[in-house]
């Protein structure tokens, strides 16, 4: 299905959305060797045992640089102004031995997580999740429709 140009987007000049919340799609900055380097937020997340903690998956090479692994909440359409959101942390990037490829990371965050970060763009509602063990029997190189 293409959703090009439908939903709630507030995007900087490269069309990648940006905001003060941590929600599906924004952009994440983080600084490596030197320079400023562009992640996203994914869904976010609660482990079981912790009811108040919160997370946001990311891309797991968003995070396999050595140094600081902090990630920032781009917050203005120019890229000036960033909120701290926490550390990626977690990360895997690469192939399991059965050959599934894997690039994951969580940051963990303090930062209020508001209702809308249950849908992405604002409009289509995040339901559902596979367990692991249901990922696991997917087809290797299974894509969503």
């Amino acid at each position: 299905m293409n959703v090009t140009g439908q939903g709630e987007r507030t995007v900087d000049r490269n069309g990648i959305a940006y905001g003060s919340s941590p929600t599906p799609g924004i952009k994440l900055r983080r600084a490596e060797s030197g320079a400023a380097k562009m992640c996203t937020l994914g869904p976010i997340v609660a482990p079981a045992t912790l009811d108040a903690a919160r997370g946001v998956l990311t891309a797991g090479h968003c995070a396999t640089t050595s140094g600081d692994q902090s990630q920032l909440l781009q917050t203005d359409a120019g890229g000036a102004n960033t909120k701290p959101l926490g550390p990626a942390t977690g990360a895997v990037d690469g192939t399991t031995a059965d050959g599934y490829s894997i690039d994951a990371a969580v940051v963990w965050t303090t930062a209020s997580v508001p209702t809308e970060s249950t849908r992405v763009a604002r409009t289509w509602p995040v339901a559902g999740a596979f367990t692991v063990a249901g990922t696991r029997k997917l087809a290797v190189g299974t894509q969503s429709a």
